[in-house]
């Protein structure tokens, strides 16, 4: 199976379509209208006015499953959590980036042995802390390809590499220096998989979604709606297998069967997320 057009974007097999629209906040200014569609086109999907409704009347009367705000930045709500708007901020990603420019260590570097001028693989991108992480460890000279089955999700985070730098003025150079090895792909972990050479790449990392919200809230709950919750594909992971030089690596919660079933390790086993590797011999 090839890649295919969607809206303008090239995308693998699998991409997740959500149902959205775009509209302004509340105080529609001419700029708002502006930024609402641009946003529409980015996303491809319709534009609604406001019209002073609520977003749960807004998802409601257009049917849709998500709606995107043209606010400051662009504010994500899903159907099934109208009340909470998730987007995009840099401050995880880059402590966790500046940690390592101080030397100090990342779990998940660490786990993936990470080097500078390494192509790595998130194949489970979502909010993309990871992923920027992974960038900021492999270096301008590196490559971190990051997959997304969402559309919604993987457009969002690809207009904040192209616009994020005008909300953050004071992260602008930080955002731009590690966006610089990212590549986002749209659709199936397990297709473009299927689509590499063997050893084509050093490192893949698995981060899927817990089927099991934790008991304390976070942000990846906000997440929940829109990402995929099946387990992770015995495919995919024979296909990362073959095709890295080095290693793949799982993020899970133990005790749930996953390190179980692809026979790993993990590094934490009472803790509450874990990463499981196995490396190639």
């Amino acid at each position: 199976m090839s890649e295919r057009q969607v809206g303008g974007r090239r995308v693998l097999p699998g991409v997740r379509r959500e149902r959205a629209v775009v509209t302004t906040p509340w105080k529609v200014t001419e700029r708002r209208e502006a930024e609402a569609s641009r946003l529409a086109a980015w996303f491809d999907c319709p534009y609604v006015p406001r019209r002073d409704r609520s977003v749960l009347q807004v998802l409601q009367d257009e049917a849709a499953e998500a709606l995107i705000v043209a606010d400051a930045q662009p504010i994500v709500y899903h159907a099934a959590d109208p009340e909470h708007g998730t987007f995009f901020h840099p401050s995880l990603a880059w402590q966790r980036a500046r940690g390592l420019m101080k030397g100090q260590p990342d779990r998940l570097v660490t786990a993936m042995q990470v080097a500078p001028g390494d192509t790595l693989v998130d194949a489970t991108l979502g909010f993309g802390v990871d992923t920027f992480v992974l960038a900021a460890a492999a270096g301008r000279m590196g490559r971190v390809i990051a997959i997304e089955s969402s559309w919604l999700l993987a457009r969002l985070f690809e207009y904040t590499l192209a616009y994020g730098a005008a909300w953050y003025p004071a992260w602008a150079d930080r955002l731009q220096r590690i966006a610089a090895p990212i590549e986002v792909c749209i659709g199936s972990h397990t297709e473009w998989l299927r689509m590499q050479p063997d050893a084509s790449v050093d490192a893949v990392y698995f981060d899927p979604m817990f089927r099991h919200a934790t008991k304390r809230a976070s942000n990846v709950d906000r997440l929940r709606p829109f990402a995929a919750t099946a387990p992770l594909s015995s495919e995919a992971w024979t296909e990362a297998a073959r095709v890295v030089r080095r290693c793949v690596v799982l993020k899970e919660r133990p005790g749930f069967g996953q390190f179980e079933r692809f026979g790993l390790e993990p590094d934490r086993p009472r803790g509450r997320t874990a990463f499981g590797v196995w490396r190639k011999e």
